[in-house]
């Protein structure tokens, strides 16, 4: 299995609290690099200068749909692992996430333990 202190994560959410929140639950199960953002635009921008491992992408925001996103972030980075994040989970975004290039979804709110086992299995993945 990879390290997950050897992967770089991304967080994109436009809610700065998401975002903090998130980032401590990373910290904690060892994550080190962190990569964050609050638009799509600057989340595409910082994937230039960077290889990122793991999105974690909020469906909705500001400036472009997250669903949509998925197909540019793959374009670029094509190893790339997503997850979803959304308070929004009606039976259509749910169907528009599993057809996209998502791997997996986490529903809003979300706790510790929904994105350790998330983690595990991107790690799993990664490794496989």
């Amino acid at each position: 299995m990879t390290n997950v202190k050897e992967i770089t994560v991304m967080i994109v959410d436009d809610d700065d609290l998401v975002r903090a929140y998130l980032r401590i639950m990373l910290r904690d199960l060892g994550v080190l690099n962190i990569q964050e953002a609050g638009t799509g635009e600057k989340a595409l921008r910082e994937m230039k200068l960077k290889q990122i491992n793991l999105i974690f992408l909020d469906i909705n925001l500001p400036d472009v749909d997250g669903v949509e996103l998925t197909k540019t972030i793959k374009t670029n980075q094509a190893n790339c692992e997503i997850i979803m994040i959304s308070a929004e989970m009606t039976r259509d975004r749910v169907k528009q996430i599993t057809q996209s290039a998502a791997k997996d979804f986490i529903a809003k709110p979300f706790n510790a333990n929904v994105v350790e086992k998330k983690l595990s299995n991107i790690l799993a993945r990664l490794t496989a």
